[in-house]
Order: structure tokens, then sequence, then C-alpha cells
């Protein structure tokens, strides 16, 4: 497991996620929000691009890649408690990520995320 956190801004006609590990960094560049084929809650489905560490992009040949994703929110009302995804690389690589807790501050960088939530 990794520890991950994501930033999200969203106003009425953009979608903006940047995910961050201690690894890399990834940044949404096409987004679409829809409701869950489910009918309870919704799905945004994105296209990224993820730049790992330049001191890793060598030594474990974890390149700069592109990748698809879908989110399914969880949880009653427009603000969802959390959220489930699902991602594909264009290096063949593929998980889920879950995340479980929110807060309104949106962080820039991975460790300025990582002390906040080890504080609260």
């Amino acid at each position: 497991m990794i520890v991950c956190y994501m930033g999200v801004k969203q106003t009425l006609s953009e979608l903006k996620m940047h995910l961050m590990t201690p690894e890399s960094e990834s940044w949404s560049i096409a987004s679409h929000i829809s409701p869950s084929p489910s009918g309870n809650g919704y799905q945004a489905i994105g296209v990224y691009t993820n730049e790992p560490n330049i001191h890793l992009r060598d030594k474990r040949i974890s390149e700069i890649h592109k990748g698809a994703l879908i989110i399914d929110t969880h949880g009653s009302g427009v603000r969802p408690d959390t959220l489930t995804a699902q991602y594909w690389t264009d290096r063949k690589t593929m998980g889920t990520m879950d995340f479980k807790r929110r807060i309104n501050k949106v962080f820039t960088c991975f460790e300025d995320a990582k002390q906040h939530f080890e504080q609260s």
C-alpha cells in the first residue's frame, strides 16, 4: 500500500485533480463527471499525466507517463464521504485507490499533506 493524497478543485465548468505520493505527482489533463451508473453518487472519469521524482526515473524505470482513471463517490448528498478509484497507465500498470478522509484545505506537495494528516 502506498500512501497518497489528492487535491481536488472543482468549479461549474472544470475539475482539477492533483495526486501526490512520496515518489511522484499526477495532474488531471481531461475529466468528465456524470451520475454513477448505479444511480447513487457520481463518477469522475479522467486522463492524467504522472511525473516521478527525477531521481527515480533511471533507477526503477519509472518514467513520465499518462494514464486514465475512474473515481466513484460514496456517501449521501453531493459531498461524498469517501472515494474509490481504478487506474490504468500507458506503462501497462493498473491499480486501485481509496480516499477515506476529507478536508477543505488543498495541499500542493506530499510532505505538507502528510504532516497535516499525521497531526490531526
